[in-house]
């Protein structure tokens, strides 16, 4: 829209009003009293319009608002006295633009907690010592601004902070990031950089300042570039770092191929007990750094370039074994990986593992006859892997199974434990009653080519608690309707989602609605019963017509037409 003033009136006759949303307006004006009949308002969004100055009077009535957003106008400071103070809801706050200037010490008065605050002050050139102090709680900080003032406003945030999240920052030089040491005594336990740049040098000194942390304990990289090759070069001394989840998330690396082992970070790993590594090209983890990794449970690679050799490398198959030593959960999906049994046979030496996900790879075909898996794998994903038939090669021992998004049409194993059976989206036309599946608690039955299903095959699943059958193309005969209304608790997503595609009467139709012609549905008694009337009608008929001589009036009538018509032939034929 193109809004440009907000006066005292505009508003008056909306004083239920919850949501007000006006952003990517063009106002610059607003009335003192411009939001003063909004007392029961909960969100109101400012931000992307012009507004230059900030008032406090504009809140002063607002004790309901909870979200308020301010970003990208073209204010250069919060004001003179405290905006905030009236807002005693306030749980959500986003303030900043490229004009912002100063922060003030009475600034965020009044404010004592908040669940999310975003700054995005990236030109600020004026901070007062303590301004963000006042606030003593804060879930969630998200902090854009200049690096020569980021010490004083992390100082300030470090005792009050869950999550700091540093967006949209280029951190070049060795001292640039100095200022996380103020996080060695913190209250933050998350440190997030978002969209940010590193380099060697100033990824090597945080490196430093993280491992000397005694409360932060997941540090996460999403969207970030690092330009280097990863040979810079940490001190690490003998710290006992509160670290144990590291979270990277599509880091851009140019020169990714020139990459080092990263041999000087084997000490800080040590303790971390999550890793998560997904869509940054990785393609290979070295044998001795895989090993470094003494605690690790919990390791995800998806979306990077592991080929079924690398992984074998990785994981130390080719070096005597001995990675990953209490790994219990591993995510491979989305690599290059070709080959079931190299996998299975790769991972066989892992002890601990008992979750492995190979899915979105490219297996192929069929999987083959026997496969060697981890002695204690119990769920296994090897869904959207290509797969048209599945053999023996999947491990007695899984209580989890996927292997949805495939082109399987039939799936006949023997699992006695397996109590999760995910199948949807393959070419299967009944369910798996060829299979061995004695405690089966669930099974997910989506989108194949189910016509029906009865009693008869759900006999084989004697622990079935609940069947998720939806969107399939179900043939809705009298029998199947009416099983499967006297047991739809059993299905999942009941009744929105189980849709007749036949017969043409009833199609598109759910199929608790499905009203089926009584002919279809009761076909002998309908026979029969039309039979018995048509007899009843005859034999009534004839009884009539005996009981009123209606065979008598009816040879009189043909006699008298007979006598009526013969002088008329007689006359014609004088005539002539």
């Amino acid at each position: 829209n193109l809004i440009q003033e907000i006066t005292d009136k505009d508003l008056q006759p909306y004083k239920e009003l919850e949501v007000l949303l006006m952003n990517n307006n063009d106002i610059d004006s607003m009335s003192q009293n411009a939001f003063q009949s909004l007392t029961n308002l909960e969100e109101l969004d400012l931000s992307y319009n012009k507004l230059t100055n900030m008032l406090p009077t504009w809140f002063g009535h607002l004790q309901s608002l909870k979200r308020l957003n301010l970003l990208g106008n073209q204010y250069t400071s919060l004001g003179e006295s405290s905006l905030f103070s009236a807002l005693s809801s306030l749980k959500e706050l986003k303030i900043g633009n490229r004009n912002f200037e100063a922060f003030h010490r009475h600034d965020f008065d009044g404010v004592l907690s908040l669940d999310n605050l975003y700054l995005n002050i990236s030109n600020l050139r004026q901070y007062a010592n303590g301004t963000l102090k006042t606030i003593k709680s804060i879930r969630h900080v998200s902090i854009t601004t200049n690096i020569p003032l980021l010490p004083d406003i992390i100082t300030d945030l470090s005792l009050s902070a869950i999550v700091l999240e540093i967006r949209n920052m280029s951190f070049r030089q060795h001292g640039d990031v100095e200022s996380f040491i103020a996080l060695t005594d913190t209250t933050v336990k998350v440190l997030m950089y978002r969209e940010c740049l590193l380099t060697d040098n100033s990824a090597a000194r945080l490196i430093e300042i993280i491992h000397t942390y005694k409360n932060v304990t997941d540090f996460d990289l999403l969207d970030c570039t690092l330009e280097g090759t990863g040979h810079g070069a940490p001190f690490l001394k003998d710290e006992n770092s509160s670290l144990t989840t590291v979270v990277i998330k599509n880091l851009y690396i140019p020169n990714f191929y020139l990459f080092s082992d990263l041999s000087f970070v084997y000490k800080i790993v040590r303790k971390i007990k999550s890793v998560t590594c997904v869509d940054s090209k990785v393609f290979l983890m070295p044998c001795n750094f895989s090993r470094s990794f003494k605690m690790m449970e919990y390791l995800d690679l998806s979306g990077n370039l592991l080929t079924d050799l690398l992984l074998g490398s990785t994981s130390c198959f080719y070096d005597g074994f001995g990675a990953w030593p209490l790994l219990k959960s591993l995510n491979v999906s989305r690599n290059r990986l070709l080959s079931l049994q190299n996998v299975a046979q790769t991972l066989a030496h892992v002890p601990s593992l008992t979750t492995i996900d190979l899915s979105q790879n490219s297996f192929g075909g069929s999987t083959p006859s026997s496969c060697i898996w981890p002695v204690n794998l119990k769920s296994l994903n090897i869904s959207n892997c290509q797969i048209r038939q599945i053999s023996d090669c999947i491990p007695v021992t899984l209580e989890h199974l996927d292997v949805s998004f495939n082109n399987l049409e039939e799936f006949v194993l023997s699992l006695p434990n397996l109590k999760v059976l995910y199948i949807s989206e393959n070419r299967l036309t009944k369910l798996p009653a060829d299979a061995h599946l004695p405690l089966l608690n669930l099974l997910i039955f989506r989108e194949n080519r189910l016509i029906d299903f009865f009693q008869s095959d759900l006999k084989f699943f004697p622990n079935l608690i609940g069947l998720d059958g939806r969107k399939n193309s179900y043939f809705c005969s009298c029998q199947f309707v009416d099983f499967v209304k006297k047991n739809h608790k059993l299905l999942i997503g009941w009744p929105q989602d189980y849709i007749c595609d036949s017969p043409t009467s009833v199609r598109d139709n759910q199929i608790d609605k499905a009203n089926l012609p009584l002919l279809m549905c009761h076909k002998t008694l309908v026979v029969t019963l039309t039979c018995i009337i048509l007899i009843l009608g005859i034999t009534f008929i004839l009884a009539l017509c005996y009981y009123f001589h209606i065979v008598w009036y009816v040879k009189m009538t043909c006699a008298w037409l007979k006598a009526k018509r013969r002088p008329l032939k007689v006359l014609d034929r004088e005539i002539c």
